[in-house]
């Protein structure tokens, strides 16, 4: 119906029943009251992992990336700034125990971003945000890096935040607290997960709880 559908970790492969997915014009027509209500700038920050789902995906050739990136063409999304991690093609490297792009977004939050005033803009954020993602991607993952997404409509070069403070220091795993017991423990659960998903054949009824599960 030329839809895209948002799909869960339990989201079997026939799409059945209808609340195993949401549809993705559902967010664009709540961004739209969003931006028509309180007459305000809106980001829209999208983070794209790696799926290798066994889904029923077509071959229509839909682009999410670029389905997404037209928002702000729209005359009633004219205020949105929409940033999406990766391009088509690519996928939001994994990183800090998130992933690298999600990590640049937390950081970008701060005076980090903000350069030498207390006032955050839209520019310096979206910026900061791609150079960072980029570098550390270039120099952890894949030289080819990674190349964060941006569009905007008629909004200008607005205030993000103002006085804002430098961001807080990153906090240490449990894993990395606790010693290597802590982490053992950890991956042995892991696998005794993925092996009760693979005996229910989880691999075949919810790909999507299968590929969390062996990530």
């Amino acid at each position: 119906d030329g839809d895209f559908y948002c799909l869960t970790k339990n989201t079997s492969p026939d799409l059945s029943p209808p609340s195993q997915y949401e549809r993705l014009s559902a967010l664009k027509e709540q961004l739209k009251k969003l931006c028509d209500g309180s007459k305000a700038n809106v980001i829209l920050i999208v983070d794209r992992p790696t799926t290798v789902q066994d889904q029923r995906l077509g071959d229509l050739g839909a682009d999410f990336v670029t389905e997404l990136l037209d928002w702000p063409n729209d005359e009633e999304l004219s205020e949105l700034v929409v940033m999406v991690s990766a391009a088509t093609g690519q996928h939001s490297a994994p990183g800090h125990g998130r992933t690298a792009f999600g990590q640049a977004v937390m950081r970008g939050f701060s005076k980090l971003a903000a350069g030498d005033d207390a006032e955050l803009k839209i520019s310096e954020f979206c910026q900061f945000v791609e150079q960072e993602t980029d570098h550390w991607v270039r120099h952890h993952r894949h030289p080819d890096g990674q190349n964060v997404q941006i569009a905007q409509g008629s909004a200008g070069d607005f205030t993000l935040m103002k006085n804002v403070v430098f961001a807080a220091p990153s906090v240490a795993s449990p894993e990395t607290m606790d010693g290597r017991t802590a982490q053992k423990k950890r991956i042995t659960q892991l696998w005794r997960d993925r092996d009760t998903l693979d005996e229910k054949l989880a691999w075949r009824w919810h790909p999507l709880l299968w590929q969390s599960a062996t990530e």
